[in-house]
């Protein structure tokens, strides 16, 4: 039967409409090769291609724009290093150490300087520029875990959330087989069945994997949302 862009969700789900035409017009074409052919199953076998012509248009169309994403957020990085390096004393450096959705926090040091750490708003002009607001001066606070046994309970619920989050991640990713997302997923089923909360991303963890913690916080004690763990 020759189908039309009302056929396809039967067939491919959440496609849009121009992906629906493809679909169709590769579905209509190998059923009118196959039956001209002679051959059997012509439905099932144009079903077939079309789903697998139109997969590898969605996953092409997938990997650009992350390829595109990724470049432009590597140009972000290089245009705020490049102006925070502005910034350097002479025989000195100037350097972001954090780099959030508004604004960066940058360390600026020396020789016969004292390492000094700032937070600047940025913005992004339509040529892909960038310029620094006014710089504010912050303070690097160093905390420790209470004890080794509360670090090691925490440690583990992190890094069972991190592999839940991972997995998430690379369950939609198109480079992930399908074969490797069911394992994932049949792993993450079993990790919640064994661990309850602790393996639910949405249970809000503090991090400490390692011996320290260090905060930025203005000068006056206010705490920044601005974390350099090491």
């Amino acid at each position: 039967m020759p189908w039309t862009v009302e056929d396809v969700d039967a067939h491919m789900k959440d496609l849009s409409l121009s992906e629906k035409g493809t679909w169709v017009e590769v579905a209509n074409k190998a059923l009118a090769a196959c039956e001209k052919a002679g051959r059997k199953d012509c439905d099932a076998s144009a079903i077939k291609q079309a789903n697998t012509v139109v997969g590898k248009i969605r996953e092409a169309l997938s990997v650009d724009a992350w390829l595109t994403e990724s470049t432009s957020y590597t140009a972000l990085l290089q245009g705020i290093d490049s102006e925070v390096r502005k910034s350097a004393p002479g025989n000195g450096w100037a350097y972001p150490v954090e780099v959030f959705d508004d604004f960066v926090v940058y360390e600026v040091g020396g020789q016969s300087v004292e390492t000094t750490y700032f937070k600047a708003p940025y913005t992004k002009d339509a040529d892909g520029g960038i310029s620094l607001g006014a710089a504010e001066k912050v303070k690097k606070v160093t905390t420790y875990p209470l004890t080794e046994s509360f670090q090691e309970a925490a440690s583990f619920k992190v890094i069972l959330q991190r592999f839940m989050k991972s997995a998430d991640v690379l369950a939609g990713h198109v480079f992930v087989s399908k074969n490797a997302k069911k394992r994932l997923a049949g792993l993450q089923d079993l990790l919640r069945a064994e661990h309850g909360k602790a393996a639910d991303v949405t249970e809000a963890t503090s991090d400490p994997l390692t011996a320290s913690q260090e905060e930025f916080r203005e000068d006056g004690g206010t705490l920044l949302e601005v974390e350099d763990v090491h």
